[in-house]
């Protein structure tokens, strides 16, 4: 099935991209709200406007996520150049769009040699009422000695379909 993709324009300061924008998971109702969103989009154009450090965003603001193509070999080089910045320095782009008359954050990350877009939650739509943050104190110290030894036994590298498999 042809994956349903959005032209745009990503640009940084005077470096203006043309960039297609194809949907990287399955579409659900709010993806589909988004996909509307993006054919209407007026401008057509994702403004980066800063740099943030990647560890420094929650996942729980990541939404819809897209790969960020290009046909056009000036603008191939420039999003490499911006991505290979990004990478060196553990950064992540944040930009603006406005869908549906709202303004919304998405965030630019490097992925191989493309990039990966993320539609962002607004801060209202996260709730920041989930744990508490501090540390538990009194904790056993040989309780956390023998959770260090399984936890030391079990890590292994991020495979989902192998991972799923596993009992």
């Amino acid at each position: 099935m042809a994956q349903k993709s959005w032209n745009a324009f990503l640009r940084l300061s005077l470096i203006s991209c043309p960039i297609s924008l194809a949907l990287a998971t399955p579409e659900s109702d709010q993806t589909n709200h988004e996909h509307e969103a993006f054919e209407a989009m007026a401008s057509k154009i994702i403004e980066l406007d800063h740099f943030v450090p990647r560890a420094e965003i929650d996942p729980l603001y990541l939404n819809s996520s897209y790969y960020v193509r290009t046909d056009n070999e000036l603008a191939a080089v420039s999003l490499r150049v911006i991505a290979e910045k990004m990478t060196a320095k553990g950064l992540a782009g944040i930009g603006r769009v406005t869908l549906h008359n709202r303004k919304r954050l998405v965030m630019f990350e490097p992925r191989g040699e493309g990039m990966v877009m993320y539609t962002l939650h607004n801060a209202d739509e996260v709730d920041g009422a989930g744990f508490d943050t501090k540390r538990q104190e009194n904790i056993d110290p040989e309780m956390l000695e023998l959770t260090d030894t399984v936890v030391d036994r079990r890590t292994t590298t991020f495979d989902p379909a192998s991972l799923l498999a596993k009992p």
